[in-house]
C-alpha cells in the first residue's frame, strides 16, 4: 500500500513537474508542459534551476514538497531536472 502511495505521488509529481528543458510539442500535451515549466519556472525564486523544499511549499507544489527527500537523490537540499527525470525513469522501470 505504501509502494503504490508513493507510486502515485511520484506520478502525480511527474505529470506536474518540469520538463522544461524538452521543447513542447504543438497539441494539448505542449499546453501542459508549457505550464509545467512555467510554474517551475516561477517556484524556482533564487534562479539556480533547481527547486528547494521552501521553494516548492511557497509555490504550494504539495506533491513535490511531500516527495522532497525522496526525490532528492544527492541530498543537497535541491530537486534538479535531472533529478526529476531519473525518478521518472526509475518509476517506469518499476512497473514494467
Amino acid at each position: 500500500m505504501k509502494t503504490r502511495l508513493i507510486a502515485l505521488s511520484l506520478m502525480t509529481v511527474f505529470s506536474a513537474s518540469a520538463w522544461a528543458a524538452d521543447p513542447a510539442p504543438a497539441n494539448a500535451g505542449g499546453s501542459k508542459r508549457h505550464e509545467t515549466a512555467q510554474r517551475w519556472k516561477a517556484a524556482d525564486t533564487d534562479k539556480d534551476g533547481a527547486i528547494s523544499k521552501q521553494e516548492a511549499e511557497a509555490a504550494k507544489m504539495q506533491h513535490l514538497s511531500g516527495n522532497f527527500d525522496k526525490l532528492d537523490s544527492n541530498k543537497d537540499g535541491k530537486v534538479t531536472h535531472e533529478e526529476m527525470r531519473a525518478a521518472r525513469k526509475a518509476h517506469k522501470a518499476g512497473k514494467q
